[in-house]
């Protein structure tokens, strides 16, 4: 009996857990090769607004537009980002508002809870300016359904999510949390106790 006991502990150190570690390793791969094929190629992130100025790459980017009709829906969903991401400096969410049918833009920032700038910002945009760049940039996109585009680091766009879809606005976590670059954490300091 002792004996069949030292071969099944030889069998598991030798066999079992290599095969273990590697299915755990495997499964990770695939599903990072899956995400990355639901991130596609959209192009450049290039749309320049004549009021505000907005800045080259260097932060993942949750781009939208703020529509009058649906602004509790919205609101709710960009506070829920923000909170989430809000520890990231390297996360910003830029939402265009054309100021001329939405006026209030003050009110709706302090309500939702967006108000930190840099990471929270609302430059000026005509609503067809939007529906323009969606359409170049998404050739499948649905006229009148408000997108939310996702853009990396490097500045290029790289998925467009429907912001009315909880499935959709999931997988857009997903993706934010799949593109923000790793934090660098220190390295961890021994300290002696002092001697007595």
């Amino acid at each position: 009996m002792r004996r069949i006991l030292q071969f099944a502990a030889l069998f598991l150190l030798l066999i079992g857990l290599p095969a273990g570690s590697w299915y755990y390793l495997q499964r990770g791969l695939d599903y990072r090769l899956e995400t990355l094929g639901q991130l596609g190629d959209h192009g450049a992130f290039k749309l320049k607004t004549s009021h505000t100025p907005i800045a080259e790459g260097g932060t993942v980017r949750v781009i939208n537009f703020l529509s009058a009709n649906n602004t509790q829906v919205q609101g709710t969903l960009l506070s829920k980002l923000y909170e989430q991401f809000d520890k990231r400096e390297d996360f910003e969410l830029i939402t265009f508002v054309d100021t001329t049918v939405f006026a209030d833009v003050a009110s709706f920032r302090t309500t939702y809870q967006l108000e930190e700038e840099p990471q929270c910002s609302f430059p000026h945009l005509e609503a067809g300016e939007w529906q323009t760049f969606v359409s170049t940039h998404e050739p499948d996109a649905k006229a009148e359904v408000p997108y939310l585009a996702l853009v990396d680091i490097e500045g290029n766009i790289r998925n467009f999510y429907e912001q009315e879809d909880g499935e959709a606005v999931k997988q857009l976590v997903e993706h934010i949390a799949f593109l923000l670059p790793i934090k660098k954490r220190e390295k961890a300091e021994l300290r002696r106790e002092t001697e007595k």
